[in-house]
């Protein structure tokens, strides 16, 4: 996992991290015939949009990785710069990601079972 984004809000620097990020965007596109799974994301004016290819067990293994990668790399700009402020900033988001993972489950719990419900709808209408 790189970490090239580093701006506090200058636009240099962004556009700057935005060309390394497209740089090592082309730079792994060529792996992807080689890849078994693969995920895309990005953010544009509050609003996720994500990509995807291959099995559902190897797209999930792949998010949980890069969570931890993403968290590792927070921590190894934290301990570059010297900032306390950032690993109070890593422990505060750690703390709100613990104490809201069950809403978040309760949440896709349900999502999941209304399309449990409608697959099982389609099911016995094929049936």
């Amino acid at each position: 996992m790189c970490n090239h984004c580093n701006h506090n809000g200058d636009d240099r620097e962004m556009q700057e991290a935005r060309n390394l990020f497209l740089s090592k965007l082309a730079e792994t596109s060529s792996k992807i015939s080689e890849a078994k799974s693969g995920l895309l994301s990005i953010n544009v004016d509050g609003k996720t949009e994500v990509c995807t290819f291959g099995s559902i067990k190897d797209i999930l293994s792949d998010s949980r990785g890069i969570y931890l990668s993403i968290l590792d790399v927070a921590l190894a700009q934290a301990k570059e710069e010297n900032s306390v402020e950032s690993i109070l900033e890593l422990y505060a988001h750690l703390l709100n990601v613990s104490m809201f993972i069950d809403q978040f489950i309760d949440q896709f719990i349900d999502k999941a079972s209304s399309v449990q419900d409608e697959v099982l709808a389609n099911l016995k209408d094929e049936g």
